[in-house]
């Protein structure tokens, strides 16, 4: 196995190679991410308490950064001293840290820009399970269930065997190193030198203001849809049926039962259930039912 610090060597040798931490290909929609700020912005605060979270080490900037929301709100001015700057990657950086000739030191920390950059790190991260879930079943630790101990030793040889892992540890990261620098070799051989590679490629590699060369990959663009992919989505759609709301919320009720969860406050204690109205109606599929138990139901309900 891999120890941890050649895993960290290996990390940062392909983050030479990143996009310049100045922009890169989420920019654009890091702009249009900002404008969602006083969408996420009544949650924020109970984020970290009512979801319970941990974080492996390589998560945990972005975990006290989620945690540290809650005390940056309400303050007129933030000073890169107050943020998690870890967290503040790629492009976000422009956008999180802007020059205000006015200030002192000339630097501002924009909140809105903070806030929704720790976000997107904290979704990355929970993708990743470097932030995981405390209990959660899909989202919660991935080495919870993993073996150790005399029990992995047990199990050791069958499960290698079963991933055709039987050479030594070095023999399989050798190849696994010689397969990556043959590519690395084969993409720069398709390059070509410097002086003579297209302007407008796709692919270039460019250096950054250190010096150092990074390979940058253009976004694709967009494809036009075809004819018949616009026909096709016509079609359908004139032939989905159209039903009001009401009846789609008791046909599905038919199925699951959901409104027995349900209570009704002018019912004293009597669930919602299709069981509630009178036995002309109790056809939950009926479009007459659905119209009636809509109206019969208009006033408010409370969650057992």
């Amino acid at each position: 196995m891999i120890d941890r610090e050649q895993l960290a060597a290996a990390v940062a040798t392909v983050q030479e190679f990143a996009p310049d931490a100045v922009d890169d290909a989420a920019s654009g929609q890091r702009r249009e991410m900002l404008k969602r700020y006083a969408t996420v912005r009544p949650f924020l605060a109970m984020l970290s308490v009512v979801l319970p979270m941990a974080s492996t080490d390589a998560g945990r900037p972005a975990l006290m950064a989620v945690q540290g929301l809650a005390d940056v709100f309400g303050r007129k001015r933030l000073r890169r001293s107050d943020v998690i700057e870890a967290v503040v990657t790629g492009s976000w950086r422009r956008f999180v840290f802007t020059v205000d000739p006015s200030r002192a030191g000339g630097e501002v920390v924009d909140l809105r820009a903070y806030v929704l950059c720790v976000l997107d790190g904290l979704y990355r991260a929970l993708r990743r399970r470097d932030v995981y879930a405390v209990g959660s079943v899909r989202w919660g630790d991935p080495r919870a269930n993993l073996l150790e101990g005399a029990a992995w030793e047990q199990a050791r040889p069958q499960v290698l065997t079963a991933l055709r892992l039987t050479d030594p540890v070095t023999s399989h990261l050798s190849g696994l190193a010689g397969r990556l620098d043959t590519a690395y070799l084969e993409l720069a051989r398709r390059l070509g030198p410097a002086g003579d590679r297209d302007p407008d490629s796709p692919v270039r590699l460019e250096p950054d203001r250190s010096g150092k060369f990074r390979l940058h990959l253009a976004p694709l663009e967009a494809v036009p849809e075809p004819a018949s992919l616009v026909a096709l989505r016509e079609l359908v759609a004139r032939m989905m049926p159209r039903v009001d709301l009401p009846e789609v919320l008791l046909e599905v009720d038919a199925w699951t039962g959901y409104l027995g969860e349900f209570t009704h406050t002018a019912m004293s204690g009597r669930d919602l259930g299709c069981g509630t109205y009178p036995r002309r109606w109790r056809r939950c599929s009926s479009p007459r039912a659905a119209t009636w138990a809509s109206r019969r139901s208009s006033s408010p309900v409370t969650r057992r």
